[in-house]
């Protein structure tokens, strides 16, 4: 849904992105710098939660931040591409792991993540079967990431989150029941 956006938000970085390329930095240094800052969210969470949320926002940010710049300065790579992916993943179930130890919701944080990962898994699937390659999903990644930080700004006001996370469940199977809906429909056709 927000990937409508992307080509706006590539344009409002551009700044950035030539600061990036002047200080020869790649579009995999700024994967790592964005996993980097999600690995040090996590442990700081359990500490500090704003400092760990803030750290964690940066890490989005950096991921929208190494597509963009390879896009830009055309450095785009399948090295690259797989490296990003894995690394996202493992910053979004860390994510979504220190938000269940924390708000002692473990139980939620296990289905969670299982869910979150099989929208990824079922995406890449689909496209190695159809000829459509499946772009979106109602809840892909910066949808997940966006509902988790607003997730975490709630329980840091004091409030309860299961129903974040009920939620959180139902839009991940609601994806992934979209993902499979269109396969079906491209072998239909």
């Amino acid at each position: 849904m927000l990937s409508r956006y992307k080509s706006w938000a590539e344009k409002k970085s551009a700044c950035l992105l030539k600061l990036f390329k002047k200080m020869k930095l790649t579009p995999n240094h700024i994967t790592s710098i964005g996993f980097a800052s999600g690995v040090i969210a996590a442990f700081l969470s359990f500490y500090n939660l704003a400092y760990g949320l803030v750290l964690f926002c940066m890490s989005f940010l950096f991921d929208i931040f190494d597509g963009a710049m390879a896009r830009t300065y055309k450095m785009q790579t399948n090295f690259g591409a797989f490296y990003d992916s894995v690394m996202d993943r493992i910053v979004e179930l860390l994510f979504i792991a220190v938000i269940a130890i924390i708000s002692q919701h473990e139980t939620y944080g296990m289905f969670m993540i299982g869910l979150s990962t099989l929208i990824s898994y079922s995406k890449h699937r689909a496209d190695t079967l159809v000829r459509e390659k499946i772009k979106t999903s109602i809840f892909d990644r910066a949808e997940r990431m966006i509902f988790l930080i607003l997730t975490v700004i709630w329980f840091m006001l004091g409030n309860d989150i299961e129903i974040f996370l009920q939620v959180f469940l139902l839009l991940t199977i609601m994806a992934v029941i979209q993902i499979t809906a269109k396969v079906r429909e491209n072998e239909v056709r």
